[in-house]
């Protein structure tokens, strides 16, 4: 459902009924109005144009549509017949020949818009018999077009969702890429509940099942190495008392049996009326290797010093006493 094929269906059906020469559907915007369309009898039929715009005192006889619009009524003039209301309106002088009705379109008592009809060629105007099916036409037609407008503002809100699904699958995939090259989780705490949830990096760090995304915190601590573990649950117990932010390093006994080191940061949720943490977990055994060996490269320069400069000692003195 789409309004266009319905407006062109009821501006063409209106114009061939009263043998009108001109039509313009307005649409409802608050409290004013706004043309949604506009029909021309030509000589290849009717020729409709979707252009929205808002009308003006030479566009349409606005005198008549604001006496329609108030009174909620259909309200109609001829060359002839020009009530004081409407014999100054600046359309109604410029075209002095045209026959014009305003027909109110309402559903469940709210007015959604107006159906505008003029005929140029008949001096007698638009008799009661066209306003009676007029009426009838425009009230199925405020219906329809107020269904097609739901139903397009559906679609158009369902296409805003999934392009939103999709950037948000996106944002996801290249989050979980960047965990993965930099070897770092993400996870969030939730303290009342005791439980942990874990992205797919966290998970492939401790070594946890893939599937599951939820680990209880008692779980999650037993698998730090047991000469951190007391000293872990000391610092997140005083962090998570205090509502504070916490950085700290722990070991993890790996499948095999390897030492890893992990850095773990994590911070609690701003403006959350529950105990929730969030943060990350850094796998830096391979920082931590590269230290020890910086370390060991030091010691064996400082060593290497104090060796040459106990040998150049060694041979001034033996220089000495010769």
């Amino acid at each position: 459902i789409h309004p266009a094929p319905l407006v062109k269906a009821l501006m063409s059906i209106a114009l061939e009924y009263a043998s009108a020469q001109r039509g313009v559907l307005l649409r409802r915007d608050g409290d004013r109005l706004l043309v949604q369309a506009s029909a021309r009898l030509g000589a290849d039929g009717v020729d409709i144009d979707m252009t929205q715009a808002t009308p003006g005192e030479l566009d349409l006889p606005l005198t008549l549509i604001h006496t329609a619009l108030r009174s909620r009524t259909v309200v109609s003039v001829s060359d002839s017949q020009r009530p004081p209301g409407h014999a100054l309106d600046p359309y109604l002088r410029t075209h002095p020949r045209c026959a014009a009705i305003a027909i109110p379109m309402i559903k469940r008592s709210q007015l959604v818009g107006m159906l505008y009809l003029e005929n140029r060629l008949s001096s007698s105007g638009f008799t009661g018999e066209h306003t009676q099916l007029l009426s009838l036409l425009a009230a199925q037609a405020a219906v329809s077009l107020e269904n097609a407008n739901l139903y397009a503002e559906l679609l158009q809100e369902n296409r805003e969702r999934r392009q939103a699904e999709r950037a948000l699958r996106e944002s996801r995939a290249t989050l979980l890429l960047g965990e993965a090259i930099n070897q770092s989780g993400s996870w969030t705490w939730e303290i009342e509940d005791g439980v942990v949830n874990c992205s797919p990096e966290f998970r492939r760090i401790f070594g946890l099942d893939p599937e599951v995304t939820w680990i209880a915190f008692d779980a999650l601590m037993a698998r730090i190495h047991p000469g951190d573990r007391a000293d872990a649950a000391h610092l997140l117990g005083e962090a998570a008392a205090a509502r504070k932010a916490f950085r700290f390093e722990h070991r993890i006994t790996g499948a095999k049996g390897e030492i890893r080191h992990l850095s773990v940061i994590g911070q609690p949720m701003a403006d959350n009326e529950t105990d929730i943490y969030v943060g990350t977990v850094s796998d830096v055994t391979r920082r931590k290797a590269e230290e020890a060996s910086l370390r060991r490269a030091q010691e064996d320069l400082v060593r290497g010093a104090r060796l040459t400069t106990v040998g150049q000692l060694t041979a001034a003195i033996a220089h000495e006493v010769n």
